[in-house]
């Protein structure tokens, strides 16, 4: 009942709306769209969205009663879970987190401070726009995070170990950050990374460079310096890529790989090929990022003057 009642709560001294002012539904307009899996209920956005159409014609009524739906959808994942979790609705957030330490309160809290350090810092690539809304789903244990993402996966393969990820499946649904909160990973740092990913949804980078992007973010948002980088590691990228494994990292697998330290060096390779292109020439930079909707491998040539492999491949051999 103590956790029904925390429901559409403002937490963490937030600025921003609190829940009264958004719009919001009965969990049992949403009862049937959603099914159980691994424990928690998911939602079938493909039915909400036929719902939300049927009952609203204006795209940005649209907008809202998805976010309404995406809350009402949260509240029933909180009350499902085995551990306390406090839910909070800032004006662009749909939250979710451990009520114990008072991890939702600094989930919240780091999330606002995130999205105004990010905005800014990306307003030369994306414009004057605002971060669309987005759910964070903070979970208080490993099992709990697995089983959430769980549905969002294939059930066949095999995917490297996880400290957050971000869900969109495009514009039926309800674009999210989950994350484990018992884990290593600095969790201001989870979200600064996670929460560049979608900012920067929908501007058509390729993987690897949106990867170098949104470290550099978790730099900026934190203010703690993590890039370093030497001779060992420049002949550990030489003999992984540039030896027939180029492709694996171009096309975007290494990043989810589960194979020795693939994933490893594939973020840090990421972040050395981004430093370098800012680095060299910052305002070509972001006129790529800018171009990169009408065609990244245009956009490239045109801005930056190469192909992926050759900017790859020149930022490992530069470093002798």
């Amino acid at each position: 009942m103590f956790r029904r009642l925390l429901r559409g709560l403002r937490i963490g001294g937030s600025r921003s709306r609190a829940g009264r002012d958004l719009v919001s539904i009965e969990r049992d307009e949403i009862a049937g769209f959603l099914g159980v899996e691994h424990g928690l209920p998911q939602m079938d956005w493909g039915a909400v969205d036929l719902w939300i159409s049927r009952r609203e014609p204006d795209q940005q009524g649209q907008a809202a009663l998805r976010r309404a739906a995406a809350a009402a959808w949260l509240d029933e994942v909180r009350d499902s879970l085995k551990e306390d979790h406090r839910r909070w609705r800032h004006e662009w957030v749909e939250g979710l987190g451990p009520m114990e330490s008072d991890r939702a309160v600094r989930i919240a809290r780091g999330t606002d401070g995130a999205i105004a350090t990010v905005t800014k810092a990306l307003s030369r690539m994306r414009g004057p726009v605002p971060i669309p809304p987005f759910a964070v789903v903070a979970l208080g244990s490993s099992d709990a995070y697995y089983s959430f993402i769980s549905h969002f996966y294939p059930e066949e393969g095999e995917w490297g170990t996880s400290g957050g990820v971000y869900i969109n499946d495009g514009p039926d649904s309800f674009p999210l950050i989950a994350l484990p909160t018992n884990l290593k990973w600095a969790l201001e740092q989870t979200i600064a990374h996670e929460l560049t990913h979608h900012a920067l949804h929908g501007m058509g980078l390729p993987l690897w460079i949106e990867e170098g992007i949104t470290q550099m973010m978790e730099e900026r948002v934190t203010g703690v310096a993590n890039f370093k980088l030497d001779r060992e590691m420049i002949q550990r990228h030489r003999d992984r890529w540039l030896d027939g494994g180029l492709e694996l990292y171009l096309s975007g697998v290494a990043f989810g790989s589960a194979e020795e330290d693939t994933q490893e060096l594939a973020y840090h390779l990421s972040q050395l090929v981004v430093r370098g292109l800012l680095a060299k020439d910052a305002e070509s930079f972001f006129a790529f990022a800018r171009a990169c909707r009408s065609g990244a491998a245009e956009a490239m040539e045109r801005h930056l003057g190469a192909n992926a492999e050759e900017l790859v491949e020149r930022a490992l051999n530069a470093r002798e």
